[in-house]
This record gives structure tokens, sequence and C-alpha cells, in this order.
């Protein structure tokens, strides 16, 4: 292996597991002080600012990927993501108003920024032959810092309570910002899109994405996807509730359905190699929703708790792992330009935004008493998710035949 290859599987592979250590500690910590003062009625409301909020950042980004190569925008990211969340803290114990809700917003926002250009780099320096091995391999350190963090905050917030808990994340990140700059000394690859001097402008960005009909279905993918997922989401919580009716008895269900899920997460990423090996990327965005598929049409046919676990569990396990390798992959044999500027329209913003519709669908749902029908309208989407799968495992073969992909062409 190349000494420049190492330099970077090792970067890496700190990286996402310090990524995913600072978010485990901050999400609930943030979602405990914000249901504290707003309650969950108030959620869809923090959802529209973060996607206001995303904009925005999409904005900043695009300013800066012209004259800033991707590990340095890391770092910058990682320390000004610091001193927002120690203002914040500030603000919090001044009783300044609204400030959870901040604190909810940069919460959502940092780790979606970071993540995608921790792939917008991955992407852009391993072949589909090494990429397929390591997703899985930083996924799975991903998941043992998320694990590592979920222990921890339990300690933490007990200890020193919630908001002080929170401020552990801060040095997290002011060590991913250290660690950047030897880093995009040693392994960074400059600043392609130099003929963007002032920046690229959100219509530029735009139009990169809209003019690629390969993007626009990986942004279909994204939106039925995630969709699907809170609708399977929703009726394992029903179902929980109808089951477990004593709050205590409940938590200690889900706990336990949760832990399940973090295991088969971190076991799923180190098996992501070979099964993306044996059934190629296609095969793997395909297959995803048949499996879905079936385990929602046997929860309509049988509603109980344990089929409701298990179309849980399958949703969550495949989202986290195979499918999210699958879909980084997609971008590896795109231009320079896709894989940045487009990606991150298609990535950054799609997402939040896909979480803001199923909130608002939802919503619709119980206001006209259709939530019996939920169960329809999630096999109607995955119906549609296997449709766009389809198209978009087409194209990708267009662009990368099935020796390529197992060959590992370099298309960067």
């Amino acid at each position: 292996m190349e000494r420049i290859n190492k330099i970077r599987i090792s970067g890496l592979s700190i990286a996402s597991f310090l990524m995913m250590l600072s978010y485990a500690i901050v999400r609930p910590s943030a979602e405990s002080l914000f249901l504290a003062s707003h309650g969950s009625e108030s959620l869809p409301y923090v959802w529209l600012f973060v996607a206001a909020a995303m904009l925005c950042v999409l904005y900043l980004y695009n300013r800066l990927i012209a004259v800033t190569d991707l590990i340095s925008m890391a770092g910058w990211v990682s320390l000004a993501s610091a001193l927002l969340f120690l203002l914040l803290i500030i603000a919090h114990s001044a009783r300044i108003p609204y400030s959870d809700y901040a604190i909810y917003v940069l919460k959502d926002i940092y780790v979606v920024i970071l993540v995608e250009i921790f792939y917008m780099y991955s992407n852009s320096v391993f072949p589909i032959k090494s990429a397929r091995w390591l997703y899985g391999y930083f996924g799975a350190l991903a998941a043992a810092g998320s694990v590592s963090g979920n222990l921890l905050i339990g300690y933490l917030a007990l200890e020193f309570g919630t908001l002080m808990a929170l401020s552990f994340t801060i040095p997290i990140l002011v060590i991913l910002w250290l660690l950047s700059i030897p880093f995009a000394k040693s392994a960074s690859f400059g600043t392609p899109l130099v003929e963007h001097r002032g920046g690229v402008k959100m219509g530029e960005a735009a139009s990169i994405a809209r003019r690629s009909s390969y993007l626009l279905l990986i942004m279909a993918l994204i939106f039925t996807v995630q969709i699907a997922v809170t609708l399977i989401d929703f009726q394992f919580n029903g179902a929980v509730e109808s089951a477990y009716p004593d709050m205590d008895l409940r938590t200690g269900f889900m706990g336990k359905v949760y832990a399940f899920i973090n295991f088969a997460t971190f076991a799923m990423h180190l098996m992501t190699g070979p099964i993306l090996r044996l059934a190629t990327v296609p095969g793997v965005l395909v297959a995803i929703p048949f499996i879905l598929g079936a385990n929602v049409i046997s929860f309509i046919a049988l509603p109980t708790i344990m089929v409701a676990v298990v179309a849980k569990s399958a949703s969550k396990i495949f989202d986290y792992t195979i499918f999210k390798s699958s879909k980084e992959i997609l971008y590896i044999p795109l231009s320079y330009e896709e894989r940045t500027v487009g990606k991150a329209i298609v990535d950054m913003f799609s997402y939040r935004l896909a979480k803001g519709g199923a909130s608002l669908l939802l919503m619709a749902v119980i206001a006209v008493g259709l939530v019996g029908y939920v169960g329809y309208l999630s096999l109607l989407l995955i119906i549609v998710w296997l449709i766009v799968a389809l198209a978009l495992s087409v194209r990708f073969r267009r662009k990368v035949s099935r020796r390529e992909e197992i060959m590992g062409i370099n298309y960067n």
C-alpha cells in the first residue's frame, strides 16, 4: 500500500470515530434541552429552522469550496462548531431565549457537514474496489464512536448535568481541528475548482445538480428512503406503545431494541465489503427495498410487536450500513464538481428536507385520521424506492461496468 493511502486511511479512521463520538454526546443533550423547554410538539418548527439554516450553510460552503481543500475545511468546521457550542452553552446558562433552538439546529448541521466532507474526500481518493471495503471499516469505527458516546453521556449527564455534558463535545471538536492541520499538509489534493475563485454561487450549485439526471435520481432515492424509514419508525412506536402501556417497561424494551440495532449495525459494517463484493452496488440498492417491503407486508398481515421490531431494525441497520456505503460509491465515477458541489446540494439539504417532509406527512395523516393506513403508505413509498433504485442502478452500470467495479478502476 502506498504511504499516502496509509496516511489517508489512518486519518479518516480517527476522524470517523471522533465525529460520531462527539455527535453521540451532542444529540441526546441537545434534544433533552429542547424537549424540556418546548416539548415534542415544537419539533416540526425546529426542523424547519434546520432546513433554513442548511441553506445558509450551503451558501458558505459553496463560497469556500473553490479556495479551501476539503481536509482544511473539515478542520475549520470543527473549530467553528466548538466555538459556537461554547457560546450557546454560555447563552443557555444566561437564560437567553431560544438558545436551545440554536443548540438543536447546530447539532443537526455540524455533523451533516463533517460527514459529507468526509465522504467527498473519500470518494475523490479511493477507487470503488477500495471504497467498498474501507467504507464498511470506517462505518464500524463510527459505530464504535457512537456506542462509546452513548455509554458516556449517561454518566456525564448524571454527574454534571445535561448542559455541562454537552460541553464535553467541545474538546473532541478541537482535537479534530488540530488533527486536520498535519493531515491536510500530508494528504490533501488541493482545490481542483480553481476556476471558481470567487466561490460557487448557489445558482451554479443548483444548476450542477439540476442538469444531471443521475444526481436527481440520487436525490429522489434519498427522499423516498428517508420518508419510508420515518413511516416504519412511526409504526414501530405505535406498536410499542400498544404492547407496553407502562412507561418504564416500554423504556426498557426500547433500550433492548436499540442495543440490538447498535450491535447489528457494527457487525453489518464489518460485512459491507464482502456483501458489496458479491452483490455489487446495484444489487444492494435493489435488494434492500425488496427486503423492507416484505417486512412491511408482514406487519400489515400480522401487526405484532415482534414483526414491528424486525421491520424497524432492518430499516435502521440497512440505512446506516450497506445502503449508506452503496449510495456514497454512486458518486465515485462523477466529476469532482459533481462529487463536491452537486453532492452538497443533493445530500446536505435533501436529508434534512426529507425529514421535514416526513414530519408534515405524518401530521397530515394524523389530522385526517388515517393512521391505520400508514403501513400501506409505507409500502407505496417502498415501491417508488424500488423503481428509483432500478433506474439508478441502470445509470450506474452505464458509467461503471461490473468488471470495472470488481477490478477497481480509479475514476479520480
